[in-house]
């Protein structure tokens, strides 16, 4: 009778997989328009490829989940649960600091830590308790670092619309794209 509860335990990774994955698709709904008129490296990949890449890695961030969960006597207070939590987390802010704050240098320190968080549950936790768990999330580690790269990338390459760190410091003093610092030299200063 030990299948029922699994297959429960499973199911509830998923649909948290699908809860995390629907909160950051409603930071990335304007991300097709968004990332057309950006300036990109070469090597950036068409906005068409995204989605199907997320959907696989998310499928396989939730089998990795059910069996760290697994693994962890059933407590969700453990540090490996937290910090995979953790993890995703990170993961749904990104395409919120990026695609709807346009805050380039926040959105880049935050994909940081999130590989920082990804490397360190691997190597101090994850990887000790299910190996083809940890095994499932290098496609998705290696897919962050990727991002990484290319969001550091357009940002360099869009100062004027991925906001620098002073313009995001006032931006966030003032909630955000709420209000707005129109004509004020603050906002137009260079971003160098």
């Amino acid at each position: 009778m030990e299948s029922k509860p699994e297959f429960k335990k499973m199911t509830l990774c998923f649909l948290l997989m699908f809860f995390f994955a629907g909160l950051a698709g409603l930071g990335s709904s304007s991300a097709g328009g968004f990332y057309a008129i950006l300036e990109k490296p070469n090597w950036a990949p068409p906005s068409w490829v995204f989605g199907p890449v997320w959907a696989f890695l998310y499928v396989l961030i939730a089998i990795s989940f059910y069996f760290i969960w697994r693994g962890t006597s059933s407590s969700l207070l453990s540090t490996s649960i937290q910090l995979f939590l953790l993890q995703l987390g990170l993961n749904v802010l990104w395409p919120w600091l990026f695609f709807y704050g346009h805050f380039g240098a926040a959105s880049f320190v935050d994909i940081v830590l999130l590989i920082a968080v990804l490397l360190g549950g691997l190597i101090r936790f994850w990887w000790k308790q299910h190996h083809l768990a940890s095994l499932l999330l290098l496609p998705y580690v290696g897919w962050v670092i990727f991002a990484a790269v290319l969001n550091f990338s357009v940002w360099q390459l869009n100062p004027e619309l991925l906001w620098c760190w002073r313009d995001q410091y006032l931006r966030i003093l003032l909630l955000g794209r709420f209000f707005c610092l129109h004509g004020s030299s603050v906002v137009e200063g260079d971003c160098n």
